[in-house]
């Protein structure tokens, strides 16, 4: 499959200029000191490619894309200062401490508030009296009850979902660099495994390429890197990946025919095999990443359409319970930075609408590969889309 040819980045790439990044290139100390924060094992493999992206096969000989591993030197300041430049003001990008402390719990094996409570403790509130659901499974865990170890079995690289389920979990800050070492993207992706339901969820947090790559093969390696990633943690949990469901998921705004970037960026993403789970049964969104404890807003979560690509199952029925993990693990890595009760509500929603629908599998809707797709992007606009969510996300937010 090739590249899009329109120049479609994934939700919010960044536009940063030509100068930047060549300020960035040619600071061979930077490259130097950074080449030590970043590990020696590249991605993708080459078996994750499409086969026929034959700019992608070329783009691997040309970028050589690597973990940063420690939030401690010039590799994370370059990858984040890019990521913030571009995501920050929209509030789409996670607070700089919280990428810090996900490195930092994977690298140097501290315990922190990085997971939710034990099963027995998963209700919102220090006298658990606001769970949500008949069973009380729907609610995310107590205040009181958010770290690593709560529950006497979270080891490092662990999270548990609102239903209390154990995940294994890792976080991946990707860097890609040309020939001459300097910066010309950054990917960021979660890994996190069910053992028991064998399943994975590989969640594409953000991507970016930088304006003087883009065309080149690089979004598509950006999309083939978290695959490779994904097999060999299903490795290290000792699962076989042939009988391990492997779900990668994206989150996308609606399209905006006013917002032709909206629309392209769709398009990028269909053509490149993904589709949607119908916002009727799945109105997912992403929660208010700012720092409410600190600010006193109120949470605003930002709807957004739920874009996955079941591996190896083109175009069938996505099984329910594989669109209930698309949510449950997602919002597990939520909850490693929002307050538990900045989540609940939108999670139950959805989960409710879900578990709503009279069938085990849900039909996906296509994603658009040309502008003129009317029938496609009909469905997926953002008024159509917004109907499903809870009221008080209908109406734009107040300024």
């Amino acid at each position: 499959m090739s590249e899009p040819e329109l120049d479609v980045p994934e939700r919010g790439e960044s536009a940063q200029s030509e100068s930047a990044h060549n300020e960035s290139a040619h600071n061979e100390s930077a490259q130097s000191e950074s080449a030590h924060n970043e590990s020696a094992q590249s991605v993708p493999e080459r078996e994750d490619l499409e086969p026929g992206d034959v700019r992608a096969h070329e783009a691997l000989g040309r970028f050589r894309i690597t973990r940063v591993t420690t939030a401690e030197g010039p590799a994370f300041d370059e990858a984040y200062e890019a990521l913030d430049g571009e995501f920050g003001a929209r509030g789409e990008l996670e607070r700089r401490s919280v990428l810090e402390g996900w490195l930092d719990a994977q690298r140097s094996g501290k315990v922190g508030d990085l997971a939710i409570g034990s099963a027995r403790d998963l209700a919102i509130g220090a006298a658990g009296d606001l769970a949500i659901g008949a069973a009380g499974d729907l609610a995310i865990g107590s205040a009181g009850d958010l770290a690593i170890g709560a529950a006497g079995d979270l080891a490092i690289g662990s999270l548990r979902d609102a239903s209390g389920a154990l995940l294994a979990w890792q976080y991946d800050l990707l860097v890609a660099r040309d020939e001459h070492g300097g910066l010309a993207g950054v990917r960021d992706a979660h890994v996190t495994i069910d053992r028991e339901k064998r399943e994975c969820v590989v969640y594409l947090a953000h991507t970016l390429v930088l304006p003087a790559f883009r065309r080149g093969g690089l979004a598509s390696l950006f999309r083939a890197a978290p695959i490779t990633l994904a097999r060999r943690a299903i490795a290290r949990a000792g699962l076989d990946r042939g009988a391990c469901d492997l779900l990668i998921a994206a989150e996308m705004e609606p399209g905006d025919p006013d917002d032709r970037a909206t629309l392209v960026r769709l398009i990028a993403y269909g053509r490149a095999g993904f589709a949607v789970v119908p916002p009727s049964l799945l109105p997912y969104c992403q929660p208010d990443f700012r720092d409410l404890a600190r600010t006193n807003a109120a949470a605003r979560p930002l709807p957004l359409l739920a874009v996955v690509r079941w591996l190896g199952h083109a175009g069938q029925a996505l099984p329910a319970r594989l669109a209930e993990s698309y949510a449950r693990h997602l919002y597990a890595v939520f909850a490693t930075h929002c307050r538990p009760a900045e989540l609940a509500r939108p999670l139950a929603h959805a989960l409710e609408c879900l578990r709503g629908a009279p069938r085990d599998s849900v039909p996906l809707l296509p994603l658009p590969t040309s502008l003129d797709d009317a029938a496609a992007l009909t469905p997926l606009v953002r008024a159509e889309v917004l109907r499903h969510h809870l009221p008080e996300l209908r109406e734009p937010a107040s300024p």
